[in-house]
């Protein structure tokens, strides 16, 4: 045959999810629920699918957790900087950068945040400081937080530049630094 016999007309995938029409112009789908991509491999009208979605609570611990020991790594510095400066060794313990920095990390941490809805501060959701100034997580608060208001944990977290959280509030002081 001809070339033009060989090729197939593109189409949009859809489908219905929870009864509501979707439609894409690949075969993978983001959005509609929310936090998971679909990648669709067969069509076939008359197979139902069922997914299942579950919280990583383990991963969230994860990355909660790597976060505590990047800022307690942080602390443990400037204490080793406070030593070496009492001893009379090079250090960068008044450094008003350096100090500024710790202070404003710390204050990020501590403050409140309307966007976390019930949970408006990482102390309410297990995350805070012992009487070292080491965070420290308490993982039956933690966990708690996420299986009774997962979106307010999730608020609490997210954010942009400036707003949205402790996390935003810490990617624009970051923005502020020179670079």
């Amino acid at each position: 045959g001809a070339p033009a016999d060989l090729t197939d007309t593109a189409l949009n995938a859809s489908r219905a999810l929870n009864n509501r029409a979707v439609t894409s112009a690949t075969n993978t789908v983001e959005g509609v629920i929310p936090g998971v991509t679909l990648t669709l491999k067969k069509k076939d009208p008359l197979t139902e699918v069922t997914i299942g979605v579950q919280r990583d609570v383990a991963g969230a611990k994860t990355a909660v957790n790597k976060f505590i020991t990047a800022y307690n790594d942080l602390v443990k510095f400037s204490k080793d900087q406070s030593t070496a400066a009492l001893a009379g060794n090079a250090n960068i313990a008044r450094d008003p950068v350096f100090q500024g920095l710790r202070s404003a990390l710390g204050d990020a941490l501590r403050a409140a945040y309307p966007s976390g809805g019930s949970f408006n501060a990482l102390g309410k959701i297990g995350l805070g400081f012992d009487t070292t100034g080491q965070l420290k997580l308490d993982t039956t608060v933690f966990e708690s937080a996420l299986t009774s208001a997962v979106t307010d944990v999730q608020g609490l977290f997210s954010g942009t530049a400036r707003a949205g959280g402790p996390f935003g509030t810490l990617e624009w002081l970051g923005d502020q630094r020179p670079h």
